[in-house]
């Protein structure tokens, strides 16, 4: 089973520039291939995207029943046109979520801590329940 995780979303999103323009050419299509994304980068363990991943154009055309060339190249408009995206020679990637991420790994790792602490301060055996 997949682990439901949470990661904030910005109730005025929509009225980001790039985000104006990726539903001014491309629509809810291109808006519900934009949430697609960012809900995998929240669920990927590698900071971003493969640019030229057959496997992810393959999965979206699939799931939003658009053809792969026409995926690519809303992918492409947002990186490039709409600048939603930060990108090098073989990733893209959003710093909001990169932000999302270490924040929950801060957390994660916060709450493991002070459960390490917690075990060592109240182990069983140590509890005398006769007492109590």
């Amino acid at each position: 089973m997949l682990k439901s995780l949470y990661f904030p979303h910005d109730y005025n999103a929509i009225f980001d520039e790039g985000i104006e323009i990726l539903i001014d050419d491309y629509g809810a299509e291109g808006y519900g291939i934009y949430w697609y994304l960012i809900e995998m980068m929240h669920r990927e363990k590698e900071d971003g995207l493969k640019l030229e991943s057959t496997k992810l154009n393959y999965s979206i055309s699939k799931k939003f029943k658009i053809d792969i060339n026409r995926v690519k190249e809303i992918i492409k408009f947002m990186i490039d046109i709409c600048e939603l995206f930060k990108h090098d020679e073989i990733y893209f990637w959003s710093e909001r979520v990169l932000e999302n991420k270490s924040k929950r790994n801060e957390i994660s790792k916060r709450n493991s801590d002070n459960g390490k602490k917690s075990h060592k301060i109240t182990k069983v055996e140590d509890l005398d329940w006769e007492n109590k």
